[in-house]
């Protein structure tokens, strides 16, 4: 009984996982069809791979003081850690891309 209880919250826990973000709807890219951004790999993010997109930006000529919350910073993190390249993330609209660094700095912040 305690077995299927556990499996039953895992589930709803992965349904509800915040960092499945659902786009406001089909971005079609390198011919995939692309409805959802998975950032659950942000959860594997180091400060290794936080300092590469930091000097990536840099040697781009972008530099900020609070980079970490920039729309910028987000595309170029999500593009280093989710397998998809940074195109994608770039090419998004605006709702998207706001979700895409809201849901980045929250989980940064422990919002998420």
């Amino acid at each position: 009984m305690e077995k299927i209880e556990k499996n039953v919250k895992m589930e709803t826990a992965e349904k509800e996982d915040r960092l499945l973000v659902p786009l406001s709807g089909t971005y079609h890219f390198e011919g995939e069809d692309i409805d959802v951004m998975d950032l659950r790999s942000l959860r594997d993010v180091t400060a290794a791979d936080m300092i590469k997109v930091s000097r990536m930006m840099s040697m781009a000529g972008i530099v900020e003081s609070n980079e970490e919350m920039s729309l910028e910073y987000a595309c170029n993190l999500a593009g280093s850690v989710t397998g998809r390249p940074i195109e994608f993330y770039k090419s998004l609209k605006a709702p998207d891309a706001i979700k895409l660094k809201n849901r980045t700095t929250g989980f940064f912040f422990g919002a998420i």
